[in-house]
């Protein structure tokens, strides 16, 4: 249990320094907002932590996805414009390298 305390608290560290970091006064908003989040988590149940849990999860793998549908978008029509060319992993990795 300790374990997972502590890596709780690491997790919750790195972000709110990841918050901070932007460094102008969204970001201590934002650190108050999240604190004040992370307090009213507690106060909930373990079976309501547990389906805030997998609400945000399921949100947040929708949020990737729609990203990753525009990333793919974005690069068709880069390709369809002849802006990029087909290329094997082996190519990429060798224009990566050099």
């Amino acid at each position: 249990m300790r374990e997972q305390e502590g890596l709780s608290s690491d997790k919750e560290e790195r972000t709110k320094r990841n918050l901070f970091a932007r460094g102008d006064a969204v970001s201590l908003e934002a650190m108050k907002t999240f604190a004040d989040v992370m307090e009213s988590v507690e106060t909930l149940s373990l079976d309501e932590q547990e389906d805030l849990l997998s609400i945000m999860q399921r949100r947040l793998h929708e949020q990737r996805r729609a990203e990753l549908v525009r990333t793919v978008k974005a690069a068709r029509k880069e390709f369809s414009a002849g802006r990029c060319r087909p290329a094997s992993p082996d190519e990429i990795i060798r224009q990566i390298i050099a």
